[in-house]
């Protein structure tokens, strides 16, 4: 893979944006979680139009949105497994991005003529 074109680029805008602490990825894992949690409750609880658990007063989907919000903060709390998995992605790219910069930086900075391609 040819690497001449990114090496004009400023040192820069070649890091990548990363959080700053484990706790930011655990935090946005489970923001993700309760988020996806959330939408999976919107689509299996049925509106108050189709006579749902809630009856089908005015005030029915008003009191469903209450339920699915807290429905959903409390399974994330407790947990699915789905932070776990994204955590578990965020550090494995977090690892890779680290290992091709500094074999970026590596073949940047060694003289030896390979700045072309990766080693």
């Amino acid at each position: 893979m040819a690497l001449s074109g990114l090496m004009a680029l400023p040192t820069n805008m070649l890091s990548v944006q990363r959080f700053s602490t484990h706790d930011e990825k655990v935090k946005s894992a489970q923001e993700y979680e309760e988020m996806f949690i959330k939408f999976f409750f919107n689509k299996i609880m049925p509106k108050s139009e189709e006579g749902g658990y809630l009856g089908n007063s005015s005030n029915a989907e008003v009191y469903r949105s209450f339920w699915v919000d807290a429905a959903a903060k409390q399974a994330a709390k407790q947990g699915v497994g789905i932070a776990k998995q994204i955590l578990r992605h965020m550090e494995r790219a977090d690892r890779a991005a680290e290992m091709a910069l500094a074999k970026l930086t590596v073949n940047h900075s060694d003289g030896g003529g390979q700045h072309d391609q990766f080693v």
